[in-house]
């Protein structure tokens, strides 16, 4: 870029290039903010959605608790609770069907997408989420809570 300064000081000239420097670092910040944003994880997409808190826990990316009771809940009836869970795979061939058993061998689910995934809970509601290809994660309960954890 040329600018042209006639009949100008040596402080006029350094205010114009000082201005110059701050349009340009202006313009670099805005196309560094329009970049695309990172897509939520399933973890983020399920916290977004229930009453979930997120946790430090070894050996995740990241992870989230719901907790199932309130704590007179648990004070009174000693922390009985529950959920369901149920996968289905996005696409139905008997392939993926079988892949999709091998995940939840007990009452902890290790999954890899892609896969929907309905979360049931104890005052009826069903909350139904899907995982894209490569996304893997663990949901399992802990005490009286539902965690998600990003693997």
């Amino acid at each position: 870029m040329v600018t042209a300064l006639i009949g100008s000081s040596s402080s006029d000239i350094g205010d114009e290039v000082m201005i110059e420097a701050a349009w340009a670092g202006i313009a670099a910040l805005a196309t560094t903010a329009a970049s695309t944003p990172t897509a939520p994880s399933f973890c983020q997409r399920m916290a977004a959605e229930l009453p979930m808190k997120e946790k430090r826990v070894d050996g995740t990316r990241r992870a989230f608790d719901m907790q199932t009771m309130t704590v007179g809940q648990r004070w009174l009836t000693g922390g009985s609770t529950f959920f369901s869970m149920k996968l289905e795979p996005v696409d139905d061939t008997p392939d993926e069907q079988q892949r999709l058993k091998t995940m939840c061998p007990g009452a902890a689910c290790t999954m890899e997408g892609p896969l929907r995934f309905t979360l049931g809970l104890k005052d009826g509601t069903a909350h139904s989420f899907v995982a894209g290809p490569n996304e893997r994660m663990r949901v399992e309960m802990v005490g009286t809570r539902i965690r998600c954890s990003d693997l």
